[in-house]
C-alpha cells in the first residue's frame, strides 16, 4: 500500500508577467497581467496491490487526485476588425482525478491453463476558461469497464478474447455548445498455434464501434490481422510473413471534445499490407555462451 502527497507553485512565465504590448503579429496582440498569482497544485496519488505472481491472481488499484488554484488562463477577444487580444488571468478550482483497478486469476492444470482478469479505469476534470473574453467551464467523466479471457495448451495454441465499453460525458457552461454523452464499444479475438512443431500461425479480429461521431462518418470497423512463422535452426531464427487489415476497413474516424469546441475528422492512414521479416537469436556473441556451464 503506498500514499503520496505534494504540492507545487509555479511562477507565471516573463510573457505572461510583462504589461508591455507584443504587436508582432498585428493581428494577434498579447500582453500580459504583472497581477497574475503563482499557480498552487495540489496532488495526492494511492496505491494498492496484492498479487500473488505464483499464483496468478490478485488485485490492484490505485487512483490520483489534482486540484489547482490560481491557474494561468489566457484569455482573447476579438474586435470588429478581427485583431485579437490576448491577457493573462488567475482561475480557481479546477481538478483532474483517475481511478484504476483490476483482478486477476489464472486456473493451470498439466499443459492447460485458464486466466481471467477484469479491469476498470475511470477519469474525472473540471476546466476553466475564456472564450472571446466569456468564461466557461467544462466538465468531463470517463468510465471503461473491460474483461479477458485466455485458454492455453501448451505449444498447442493459446485463445484470448477481450471486451472493453467505453461510456463518456462532457458537459458545457456555454449555451452555445450541447453536452455530449457517447459510449465507445472494442471485441477483439486472438488465436496463435504451435502446431505442427516451428510453424507459428496467429489471427486476430477486432471490432470497433465509436459513438462519438455523427452519422456523415463511419463508426465501426472490423480489422483482421494474420501471420505466419517458420522457426529452424534449432529455433534460433523465425521468418514470419504478417498481413494487417487483410479486409481493408481500418478507418481513422475520431470526435475531438476541447474546453469549448467540438470537431468531427476522418483522415488518410496505413490500411491493408503485408510485413516479411527475420529474426536470429544469438545465444553467443562477442563472449562465452551463456547456455553452457
Amino acid at each position: 500500500m503506498y500514499f503520496n502527497y505534494s504540492n507545487n507553485i509555479n511562477v507565471p512565465s516573463v510573457n505572461q508577467l510583462q504589461p508591455v504590448e507584443d504587436s508582432t503579429n498585428p493581428q494577434n496582440i498579447i500582453k500580459g497581467n504583472p497581477d497574475l498569482e503563482a499557480t498552487n497544485t495540489h496532488n495526492i496519488y494511492l496505491n494498492f496491490n496484492n498479487y500473488n505472481w505464483e499464483e496468478g491472481k490478485g488485485i490492484y488499484s490505485g487512483a490520483g487526485f489534482t486540484y489547482t488554484n490560481n491557474q494561468v488562463a489566457a484569455t482573447t477577444t476579438t474586435d470588429d476588425n478581427l485583431v485579437r487580444t490576448t491577457t493573462y488571468t488567475n482561475v480557481d478550482g479546477t481538478y483532474n482525478g483517475y481511478l484504476y483497478s483490476g483482478y486477476s486469476m489464472q486456473f493451470k492444470k498439466d499443459e492447460r491453463s485458464i486466466d481471467v482478469s477484469l479491469g476498470l479505469d475511470a477519469n474525472l476534470s473540471l476546466n476553466k476558461g475564456f472564450t472571446n473574453g466569456v468564461s466557461f467551464e467544462t466538465n468531463n467523466v470517463n468510465l471503461s469497464p473491460n474483461v479477458s479471457f485466455e485458454y492455453s495448451i501448451d505449444d498447442i495454441f493459446e485463445l484470448e478474447t477481450e471486451y472493453n465499453i467505453s461510456f463518456n460525458s462532457s458537459k458545457f457552461s456555454l449555451n452555445n455548445i450541447d453536452d455530449q454523452s457517447f459510449t465507445n464499444h472494442t471485441a477483439a479475438i486472438d488465436l496463435t498455434t504451435f502446431w505442427p512443431k516451428s510453424l507459428i500461425m496467429g489471427l486476430r479480429g477486432e471490432y470497433n464501434v465509436f459513438g462519438n461521431v455523427t452519422e456523415e462518418f463511419d463508426n465501426d470497423s472490423f480489422v483482421l490481422i494474420g501471420s505466419l512463422g517458420y522457426k529452424f535452426a534449432k529455433d534460433k531464427a523465425v521468418v514470419k510473413l504478417k498481413a494487417y487489415d487483410i479486409l481493408n476497413q481500418v478507418i481513422d474516424t475520431r470526435r475531438t471534445i476541447s474546453q469549448d469546441f467540438i470537431s468531427d475528422s476522418s483522415s488518410l492512414v496505413l490500411r491493408q499490407y503485408f510485413m516479411l521479416s527475420f529474426t536470429y537469436k544469438f545465444s553467443k556473441f562477442g563472449g562465452k555462451d551463456p547456455n553452457r556451464e
